[in-house]
């Protein structure tokens, strides 16, 4: 208990440092940006392409519409540079500073992760009690915020109404200055190219672009300031749990009605700083406007608290099919805090067969906040697969082709955990409707909304019931061998395309979990039919003990050699 505490005063004090390191990050971010956008301004290249103008074009606008005229041709090509600018020189820049922002806290989110584990770990059949979500990573929500300016402080330069030697308050007005150099040089080109230049030139001073920088930047230490006050509120619950349950010697009930308030009140910190992130900060890596989709149709499919549904993404001219889960009554700090939760787990995983994260959009339109998160766009599940093409299913057709594709899709699945497992995070909801088929009938595996790191797992039951591990029915402690048993289930199921225990009756929760902690595992009319092999595989993945499971990447071993063996046809035929 000594030590947790020791630990959580050292991870408070690297969490004001950290803060200040990001400060002095985001400062010099900045300045090192605005200097290089003044030097691409002031290249020779942009002053070539920013003097370019048609035949008269500058003249013949000012005798229409005047110097505002004037100025807003000047206005648009230079918002034109400078997001040419943004996506060849910034890019770079920008997801070097939010990988080093990842990387700088990430080891901070597991160890307090780790010791709220330690904390509550003593309370393993309490179901009340349970340690403090990883969904709102305070600090982790940093980059969020800091994706969030640098992508849009360099986008809108409307408010360059006109550099400051044009200004009302200089020797010359703006309308001065553009009569005597259309009217009384003897060049008109040449005249227009010095004024161009000139305009530029004076755009693109620190002076000029500095104060709308600082205006963002201080917009951005507001939010770490928020962020700086809320954490350490955070950590003092941590620690006065830790000391009255070091105390406690009470009945198991006394303790949750005592606790629970307490873990409550640290929630609700939590979800109040992810209400804040989604509705003041737009904490966001995607514009909205980037999306395109249709409310009133094209539904994917539709769970408590989100929708989803099919959209299309244009980004950089580039049109491309996505898959949108839009999340309701985020105004609700409990669900705003899901959505960080599940957005901030797909952030930090990329595997050829999980679905693709793109990023997070905000939508704040009448005051009705919707979330979103944008990710690839896959055909269908395997269950509805399995129901729209009965004759894939390998027991059923009985060919090589459909036996070598189940093969296929379970390597996938494996690899697919194995990379998680590696990564310390557990699925814990593993099933057909979870594996997605891409365009190419690639495996993805989907809804990583009750994943959790292995440090943060208690005895709470997350899931679903019929894929269940006995342990994790029970409330014992689980891990990572929690997956695989599911695995096991999944094994059955794409052999026999049904759906497992159909014959039981879930209602009665209680009589299932003490069937399956008795030993009862599905069957098949036609278990006769499954190769040996896979079913050795599945009996051993669905073993009640966790230590006799085999781990993701074993499975994946013994998968990729019964493959190869019935792709070389050296493996036992496949009965009739």
């Amino acid at each position: 208990m000594r030590e947790i505490r020791r630990r959580l005063d050292v991870l408070k004090i690297r969490q004001s440092n950290d803060l200040i390191e990001i400060r002095e990050r985001i400062d010099n971010t900045v300045h090192e940006a605005v200097q290089t956008l003044i030097t691409y301004l002031n290249s020779n290249g942009v002053h070539q392409r920013f003097s370019d103008w048609a035949q008269d074009e500058v003249r013949e606008t000012f005798e229409k519409k005047g110097s505002d005229g004037v100025n807003q041709m000047f206005q648009k090509k230079l918002r034109d540079v400078i997001d040419e600018w943004e996506d060849e020189e910034f890019k770079k820049t920008k997801e070097s500073l939010l990988e080093q922002i990842r990387q700088s806290f990430h080891s901070y989110e597991s160890q307090l992760r780790s010791l709220r584990g330690n904390v509550t770990g003593g309370f393993p059949n309490v179901p009340g009690i349970d340690p403090l979500p990883e969904g709102v990573s305070f600090l982790g929500r940093v980059f969020v915020k800091i994706s969030w300016f640098i992508h849009n402080w360099v986008l809108p330069f409307s408010w360059i109404s006109k550099p400051a030697f044009l200004s009302s308050n200089s020797g010359e007005t703006w309308e001065q200055i553009l009569r005597s150099y259309l009217w009384f040089n003897s060049e008109t080109r040449d005249a227009i190219e010095e004024l161009s230049v000139k305009y530029l030139s004076e755009a693109a001073k620190e002076g000029v672009l500095k104060p709308f920088v600082k205006k963002i930047l201080q917009e951005a230490e507001q939010y770490l300031s928020f962020i700086e006050t809320q954490v350490p509120k955070e950590i003092e619950a941590d620690k006065r749990l830790l000391v009255e349950l070091s105390r406690e010697k009470r009945p198991e009930g006394e303790i949750t009605a005592t606790y629970r308030p307490i873990l409550d009140g640290a929630l609700d910190i939590q979800e109040k700083l992810a209400f804040f992130g989604l509705r003041e900060v737009g904490a966001a890596d995607i514009c909205s406007e980037w999306l395109d989709w249709n409310q009133g149709s094209y539904k994917l499919g539709a769970g408590k608290f989100s929708i989803m549904y099919r959209g299309k993404m244009t980004r950089h001219g580039e049109e491309q099919a996505v898959a949108l889960k839009v999340f309701q009554e985020v105004c609700l700090a409990k669900n705003a805090s899901r959505v960080i939760q599940e957005a901030n787990q797909l952030s930090k995983l990329d595997h050829p067969h999980l679905v693709k994260f793109y990023g997070t959009a905000v939508v704040n339109e009448n005051h009705d906040l919707k979330a979103i998160l944008v990710m690839e766009l896959c055909k269908e599940d395997l269950r509805n697969h399995f129901k729209s093409n009965p004759i894939s299913v390998p027991v059923v057709s009985g060919e090589r082709k459909h036996v070598l594709q189940a093969f296929k899709w379970v390597m996938e699945i494996s690899s697919a955990l194995d990379y998680i497992h590696h990564k310390k995070v557990v699925h814990k909801d593993l099933k057909l409707e979870k594996i997605l088929l891409s365009e190419d009938n690639a495996v993805k595996l989907y809804d990583f909304s009750n994943c959790k790191e292995v440090d943060s797992i208690t005895g709470k039951r997350e899931g679903t019931p019929r894929y269940m591990a006995p342990e994790v029915l029970r409330y014992e402690m689980n891990d990572f061998k929690a997956d695989i048993y599911s695995f096991g289930i999944v094994l059955w199921e794409i052999w026999f395309g049904q759906e497992a225990f159909a014959c039981v009756d879930l209602r009665n929760l209680q009589h299932f979990i003490d069937l399956v902690s008795e030993g009862l595992r599905p069957e098949g009319k036609e278990s006769k039919k499954t190769p040996c092999h896979w079913k050795g595989l599945m009996e051993k993945c669905w073993d009640g003990d966790p230590g006799k499971r085999p781990t993701a990447g074993e499975c994946k071993e013994i998968l990729t050699k019964l493959n190869n063996e019935w792709s070389g046809q050296l493996g036992e035929p496949f009965p009739k």
